[in-house]
């Protein structure tokens, strides 16, 4: 039990390193002086539609990617004092070497979860990204980029 309990510990705080750890220090590059509306800068993390739908087997990943989405909102307000705006987006099922690392019969089931369209191509997060960063009243906010996925438990 013991080596059980610990193996799960250290997978956790291997997920949480990789994951969560980075979003909490972020390296923002920031204007020296704020543009004529204010703006200094803009935060935008990535987390994963796991942070609400998380399966079996993803308990850590889930975790790490729901502390992306709880640390947005207090992370805007903290640093919207200093003209910085923080968000995040929460991609769904995305054609992603992690994704295509995954074995047939998965990378299926999650496919027939998605109600509209199919797997996404990575540029299309990085296009939420850029929109989201040209937009001023996007603060604070965890856009879901995932086709009406809703992942079932396996």
């Amino acid at each position: 039990m013991d080596r059980s309990r610990s193996t799960l510990r250290e997978g956790y705080q291997r997920q949480s390193d990789r994951t969560f750890t980075p979003c909490g220090s972020p390296q923002p590059t920031c204007r020296p002086h704020p543009a004529s509306d204010g703006e200094r800068g803009v935060v935008i993390s990535t987390a994963s539609v796991a942070a609400y739908d998380g399966q079996i087997g993803q308990a850590a990943y889930a975790a790490s990617k729901g502390g992306v989405v709880s640390l947005t909102l207090p992370a805007a307000r903290e640093f919207a004092q200093f003209g910085i705006r923080v968000m995040a987006v929460a991609p769904g099922l995305f054609n992603t070497p992690m994704v295509e690392g995954l074995p047939a019969q998965v990378q299926d089931s999650l496919a027939a979860a998605i109600r509209f369209k199919d797997a996404g191509q990575a540029r299309a997060v990085c296009g939420s990204h850029f929109a989201h960063h040209r937009e001023p009243l996007s603060q604070r906010e965890v856009i879901r980029l995932d086709g009406a996925i809703r992942m079932a438990p396996r």
